[in-house]
């Protein structure tokens, strides 16, 4: 008998499923880091959260044969390499902000130096 209710995000009972959703989920989110798209990662890392939440309700993986085990085994070590790919790009990607931010900060403090002194019009002067 099927307990399994429609609102479960893997139509499937089967704990192997799960962790093949979870792959996805990450290899997509890897993808969209490479590409920038920011906006797009944190969309897909909110269902990767919610299977996440979802997988913990999930029966003991002690009941998978050794086969499965190995199969989950090998799934969670490439969904962890995964998480820590998305995690050096991320790292990257505020790094490069920050740079951007302070090259900002700098040009506003030489304009307004210059500026105070009767030199040049704003957005003349670079860092």
């Amino acid at each position: 008998m099927n307990t399994h209710t429609e609102s479960n995000m893997f139509h499937d009972p089967d704990m192997l499923s799960a962790h093949k959703y979870l792959l996805q989920l990450t290899t997509t989110m890897v993808e969209l880091a490479n590409r920038g798209e920011w906006p797009a990662l944190i969309d897909e890392e909110i269902h990767y959260l919610l299977a996440i939440e979802e997988l913990q309700q999930q029966s003991d993986p002690g009941t998978l044969n050794r086969e499965q085990q190995q199969q989950r085994s090998d799934m969670v070590e490439t969904i962890l390499e995964h998480s820590l790919t998305i995690q050096r790009l991320l790292v990257a990607r505020r790094d490069s902000l920050g740079q951007l931010i302070e090259q900002t900060r700098c040009k506003q403090n030489m304009d307004r130096a210059y500026l105070s002194q009767g030199y040049g019009e704003p957005g003349d002067l670079l860092c």
